[in-house]
């Protein structure tokens, strides 16, 4: 039992009558025994005066940094392969996912672009991403593979998204499918007009006649121009 009333930057050991001042790297909140250490994370502040809290006595690590040292005298750099968010307690904490990279002192993980995907743990630089293969492509990024871009569609290596091979057709990222644009259709095999679906073929610019607009317009369920 502490015989002593310890105020805030001092000490006082159970069983003694004596206050000690609490020294760097160390603090003392008010009716301490034991002069406590900064918390993992934290690194000391060596401050001059007393040291009576975690706030004015210890400073957070910051992002890209981890606080492991046994006396708190310093935070460290994050080593490549891992990321140290603000108040990291060791390196080894948060490794690198695949899909992302994490070069030395990383505060966060970084996404392999659009376009590229990540296979690989503890990746380091962007160039342990890849670029998606021919007639593939990927939107998100952060990925750890690429999506085919089917049979009405191409695209060249590193591509975020395939370009459709009949013309005035947009891609879509979400089925794979190219479809004509609004007010356009196209011919299937069979020679007969479609404004919807997908399909590799050239779509064309709906033209209606005035006499036989009505007609038209229910066929294709298209907007004339």
């Amino acid at each position: 039992m502490c015989l002593c009333f310890t105020l805030a930057g001092y000490y006082c050991p159970n069983g003694s009558s004596t206050e000690y001042i609490c020294h760097y790297p160390d603090y003392c909140p008010p009716m301490t025994t034991v002069p406590l250490k900064c918390p993992l994370g934290y690194q000391a502040l060596n401050n001059s005066g007393l040291r009576p809290s975690l706030q004015k006595s210890c400073q957070i690590c910051p992002a890209g940094t981890y606080g492991n040292h046994p006396e708190r005298h310093r935070c460290d750099i994050c080593p490549q392969g891992y990321f140290c968010p603000v108040g990291c307690i060791g390196p080894y904490v948060n490794p690198c996912p695949e899909g992302y990279y994490c070069p030395i002192q990383s505060g966060d993980k970084n996404p392999c672009q659009a376009g590229f995907f990540g296979n690989r743990t503890l990746a380091s630089s962007p160039a342990d991403c890849y670029p998606c293969p021919a007639n593939t492509f990927n939107n998100v990024p952060g990925r750890t593979n690429c999506r085919p871009c089917g049979s009405s569609s191409k695209a060249e290596p590193g591509n975020a998204k395939c370009t459709c091979i009949g013309d005035n057709r947009s891609f879509q990222i979400s089925s794979g499918a190219c479809t004509c644009y609004a007010g356009y259709v196209f011919y299937d095999d069979l020679d007969k007009k479609q404004s919807d679906g997908n399909s590799d073929k050239s779509c064309q610019k709906v033209v209606c006649y005035q006499s036989k607009q009505y007609a038209v317009l229910i066929k294709t369920k298209a907007k004339c121009t």
